[in-house]
């Protein structure tokens, strides 16, 4: 599907003069952005190098244009654990920092540059990390949109209810959010 497409549905949702192509085209990318980092629809795969005893990594340059890591795979394999805090790390052991073991067990992520991997190893490995794709901003009519077709209502709706609100048409707002179960 083409994002040409998602701008012919909002215009003939929300039929309005205010709004041109360009700036519904804008609405809509950031909308797909938005969709995707919360529900984590687009997900990609790639190899982390881990180093011996160590636990944090840095994976801004690696990862950058993730919008969240969903799963850590020790060998591809084993999935560890998504811990909520990394306070939660203190709570199971005072000296996680220093602990090694045969295989990953946790990760939690502290904003989006830093993945604690809970426990190091001894050895050189490798981590199969699973994260939430940051879906590339549409510029042109043309350029395609990376969410399933499950999911396109769901932008169309909420860049609906954005424009309605930039217009202030609050009587046709409320049954549009009515309708999203808002």
């Amino acid at each position: 599907m083409e994002a040409g497409e998602l701008v012919q549905k909002l215009d003939e949702r929300v039929r309005g003069q205010a709004h041109n192509n360009a700036l519904m085209l804008r609405v809509i990318s950031k909308v797909q952005q938005i969709v995707n980092a919360g529900t984590g629809v687009v997900r990609e795969t790639t190899t982390l190098s881990t180093l011996p005893y160590m636990q944090l990594y840095d994976i801004r340059d690696s990862l950058p244009n993730q919008a969240g890591v969903r799963a850590v795979l020790d060998n591809g394999v084993y999935d560890a654990e998504r811990l909520q805090t990394w306070r939660e790390l203190l709570y199971w052991d005072r000296r996680w920092f220093r602990r090694v073991a045969q295989r990953f067990e946790s990760f939690i992520t502290m904003g989006y540059d830093l993945l604690i991997i809970h426990p190091g190893k001894v050895i050189d490995s490798t981590a199969t990390v699973v994260y939430t794709k940051l879906t590339l901003p549409l510029a042109v009519l043309s350029d395609p949109v990376e969410m399933p077709a499950e999911q396109v209502a769901i932008i169309v709706d909420v860049a609906e209810a954005l424009l309605l609100l930039r217009e202030r048409r609050f009587e046709s707002l409320t049954p549009l959010l009515k309708q999203m179960g808002l």
